[in-house]
């Protein structure tokens, strides 16, 4: 095909032949829009990861990203390991508290006596009752184990028992 030919055949369809040039035009005006479309999408997250940084290369951001979360690593194991050994020295904490008071003499007023249960998280510890008269004062105490004494209970000193025993259920 010579030169010739073509022109010729170009007149004969210019319309045809303006519709496909028309057609490319809009093809490649649609494919400018969605590489922009995604290179503004690229920008944006590029610049998300080179936030607060100093121009480093990503390379060595990665790296330093890598040592900061090793060193976090290591805080938490140790933070892990001191939080083990607080909750282990809290278990033998008093956690638990229960006081009745009474009046333990009928010649006595305004509930002067008491019955004081300190527990710790396994039920153990001591229940303390103070017997108040007008003449003096009583304390005793009794060791508890899982919250039962070998000693025997008053009925105050198995409600305040009671009473710090619930106490740790509802925490």
């Amino acid at each position: 095909m010579n030169n010739d030919m073509i022109f010729e055949l170009v007149q004969r369809n210019y319309i045809l032949v303006i519709t496909i040039c028309v057609m490319a035009v809009a093809a490649l005006f649609f494919l400018l829009c969605v590489i922009s479309a995604k290179t503004a999408g690229l920008y944006r997250r590029y610049n998300k990861l080179m936030k607060n940084s100093s121009g480093d290369s990503i390379e060595n951001l990665i790296v330093r990203y890598t040592e900061k979360i090793d060193s976090l690593e290591k805080k938490n194991t140790v933070l892990g390991k001191r939080i083990g050994r607080l909750e282990a020295g809290h278990r033998g904490c008093v956690q638990k508290i229960g006081l009745v008071r009474y009046n333990a003499y009928q010649d006595t007023g305004c509930d002067l006596s008491f019955s004081l249960a300190l527990l710790d998280h396994d039920d153990h510890g001591v229940v303390m009752s103070s017997l108040y008269a007008r003449d003096g004062s009583v304390i005793y105490a009794k060791p508890l184990q899982k919250g039962k004494s070998q000693y025997t209970l008053s009925k105050e000193e198995e409600e305040a028992i009671k009473m710090a025993v619930r106490q740790g259920e509802s925490k």
